[in-house]
């Protein structure tokens, strides 16, 4: 097999005759001219067509150890790179790469405490924020560091017993930060209240509020609204007769409840929202999980329902981050049950009344998730996750770049 008119090496001497071209020894985004050629015992050549290939500029990567590692977040820099953000080792753990998916730095923080990231951003100045859990009595964790990793500052905040988390976070317009995520009363890390709290923008704690009752009630997305309160989405067991329903509460400025819608479907079972969005024309968005099934809701500025869309009919998997994409419609990652006792990693394109445009599966014979999507500056995707299908130990950060339709190189 010759590409660009230079002999690959690449050769097959019986039938059925196979050549292979191996596509992660060329550069995304690069273009190829293949011919095969045939050479008989008396050495006549006949050379094929040739046919130009292009190589996608996606890619996919993994970064661990032989210790257990996951990426809970990614976000794409404003230079160009990625950062995903997660837990390795015990510990907060942030990798930086290139655009290309080559490690740039990582880092662990937390010193000998447990600790781990579950949501990033960058914020203003160029730099980082993280929230999370950890220190030694699982404390909501909120960290600053600056565009190579150092550490700014650290911050925990205590409400409850044990188990205190951030899920996710957002810069607000006087340069502090919103948080939500759950706050523990009982010991116990599936018992707690939704917690949302507003930092200043050196992570000194400005105000909080708490909404729940007996049971697990959860913040896992937030946004700040154009009047300057706040949009939370996540899950109540706490009002709803029996299972979890997706919860969503309007808070003002000072995080005071004005107003919470329910979601839920007709069956009592497990539902609930794990991301959420403004969405071009107003309204919000939602992915989650409807009867463990990945899930969207459209709803209106006071979360009153406009349409609702299970992704996967009669399959298990949950919707755990949504985008509005490029053309008003939405981009959705999650994880799917591959009926074979693993799961993958699953990439939803939708239009913008919840039909499926496309779908893509990533992974490979073992469990592989992912907890953030975001369209990058090409027009294409980058995903942040964990596998164990590939990489070096029992778990690792998965790191996975698409182009606009979801096309990758796979390991």
């Amino acid at each position: 097999m010759w590409v660009d008119a230079e002999y690959s090496g690449e050769f097959d001497n019986s039938e059925p005759y196979q050549l292979e071209f191996i596509a992660t020894n060329y550069l995304p985004g690069s273009q190829h001219v293949i011919v095969a050629r045939a050479i008989d015992n008396s050495n006549n050549i006949a050379d094929s067509s040739p046919i130009t290939l292009t190589i996608s500029p996606g890619f996919m990567k993994t970064y661990g150890s032989t210790q257990s590692e996951e990426a809970r977040a990614v976000i794409q820099t404003v230079e160009g790179g990625y950062l995903l953000a997660g837990n390795g080792n015990g510990n907060v753990l942030i990798v930086k790469t290139d655009d290309k998916g080559n490690s740039v730095w990582q880092r662990e923080y937390g010193g000998s405490s447990w600790g781990e990231a579950h949501a990033v951003i960058q914020s203003s100045d160029g730099g980082y924020v993280i929230a999370g859990s950890g220190g030694p009595d699982h404390q909501m964790l909120l960290l600053k560091i600056d565009q190579e990793g150092n550490e700014v500052w650290l911050k925990y905040f205590k409400r409850g017993i044990d188990y205190d988390e951030g899920n996710a976070i957002q810069e607000t317009l006087d340069g502090g930060y919103v948080i939500t995520g759950c706050t523990n009363f009982t010991g116990h890390r599936f018992r707690g209240n939704l917690w949302l709290l507003k930092t200043d923008a050196t992570g000194n704690l400005e105000w909080e509020s708490e909404f729940g009752g007996s049971n697990y009630d959860v913040g896992h997305g937030v946004l700040p609204t154009s009047e300057g309160g706040y949009i939370v989405v996540g899950g109540t067991g706490s009002y709803t007769g029996g299972g979890t329903a997706a919860w969503m509460i309007k808070t003002d400025e000072f995080g005071n409840e004005e107003w919470d819608q329910i979601y839920r479907g007709e069956n009592i079972g497990g539902d609930c929202g794990l991301s959420i969005i403004s969405s071009e024309g107003g309204g919000y968005t939602i992915s989650g999980y409807k009867a463990n099934q990945p899930w969207v809701i459209k709803v209106d500025a006071s979360g009153f329902k406009e349409w609702e869309k299970v992704l996967a009919e009669g399959i298990w998997g949950m919707s755990r981050s949504i985008e509005q994409s490029e053309d008003f419609g939405y981009i959705i990652v999650g994880t799917i049950d591959n009926n074979d006792s693993s799961q993958d990693v699953h990439l939803i394109k939708i239009d913008a009344t919840g039909g499926i445009e496309w779908q893509w599966k990533y992974g490979g014979m073992e469990n592989d998730d992912a907890y953030s999507v975001q369209q990058t500056t090409d027009g294409g995707y980058v995903i942040g996750g964990m596998t164990n299908s590939y990489g070096d130990g029992m778990a690792d950060m998965f790191l996975i770049k698409t182009d606009s339709e979801g096309n990758t190189i796979a390991l």
